[in-house]
Order: structure tokens, then sequence, then C-alpha cells
């Protein structure tokens, strides 16, 4: 409650504290199925906190992720990992780290189509436009904004899971990517768009 608190007030430093006090208190829980689960609400909830404080391609961002990614394995619930593998893909795609994505992108994707939701597979088809993009690989950012565009047309939409709003990102990513590629034209009516 006082990290939520703090962070309502635009005080990410000190709700950074008290989750990271909380996170140490937990050694004292005994049964360890309730402490991974305790563990990862407070993960879940430090992920606005180390983005607003250490920036969304931060080492700190990164290792919270990734924790909260290997517990929510056993978890089972689909739309909670989906939400982690988002946020801890949005770092990778902020960093655009050259070569080849992390296994995480795909992972996403890939329980985006499990799930079947337009929702999901919306925000899947979002981040992989961006990170693409960031990746100068552009051709593949446009085919995925194509698939988003399709979408979004369709009528899907998602809140904003964690930073950029989607759409915006997104589109802003397949214009510079239409742009790379030499599709002048379609560049334009994305942006008039």
């Amino acid at each position: 409650m006082a990290a939520a608190r703090a962070h309502r007030r635009g005080a990410a430093r000190e709700a950074g504290e008290y989750l990271h006090d909380a996170l140490a208190l937990l050694a004292r829980v005994p049964h360890a199925s309730v402490r991974r689960r305790r563990e990862l609400e407070l993960r879940v909830a430090l992920e606005p906190v180390l983005m607003e404080h250490f920036g969304p391609a931060s080492d700190a961002l990164q290792q919270n992720g990734e924790r909260a990614q290997a517990l929510s394995e056993g978890v089972g619930d689909p739309a909670l990992r989906f939400q982690i593998l988002f946020g801890l893909c949005h770092v990778f795609a902020m960093r655009g780290d050259g070569a080849r994505p992390h296994p995480a992108i795909d992972a996403l994707l890939d329980l985006a189509r499990q799930m079947g939701s337009a929702e999901h597979r919306f925000l899947a088809d979002s981040l992989r436009c961006r990170t693409d993009a960031h990746r100068a690989r552009f051709a593949d950012s446009c085919a995925a904004g194509q698939a988003f565009q399709t979408a979004a047309r369709q009528g899907a939409s998602a809140p904003v899971a964690c930073g950029a709003d989607p759409v915006v990102g997104a589109l802003n990513h397949y214009t510079l990517s239409s742009w790379m590629t030499g599709e002048v034209g379609r560049d334009r009516a994305i942006v008039r768009e």
C-alpha cells in the first residue's frame, strides 16, 4: 500500500524502495508456493516503478521482467504471463539490440496465438512491428505493421500495458519502416491516418 501511494504521488524511487523491502521480507514466508506468488505480485507492481525511475531499456527493468517471467511459468495464468512477457519484450524493443530478437518476443507471439484473443494478437503485432523497426528489419516491420493495421481497422484495440500507446508506437514505426523500404505513398497514408 505504501508503494502504491508513493507511486501515485510520483515518487518512483520511494515506491521502489518499499517494494524492494517487501521482496526482502519474503524470505520469512515459510511456504514456497505462497512466497513465489507474492514475489510475482511484487515484481509486477515493481515494473512501472522501475520504468519511471531507471528508464524503459534499463538493466533493472530487464532483470525484474526476467525474474517475473520465470515465476509466472508455474502460475498457469496466460493473461498474466502475456502482461509480463509484453513488458519484458518492450525492454528489448526499446534497446534495439541488433542482430537477433530476444526469445521472449517469439514466446509473446506464440502465447498471443494460443490465447486466440484479438486484443493479445494486436498487442503482439504492435510490439513486433516496433522491435523489427529498431533492428532495421524494415520489411518484417512492415509485415507486422500491416497485420496490426488490419486488426486496428477491424476494431481491435488494447489498453496501454507498458510504455507507449501500442497504436501510436506501432504506426510511428510502421511509417518509418515504410519510408525506409521506399514506400513513400504508403507512409504518407499512415501518417494521415
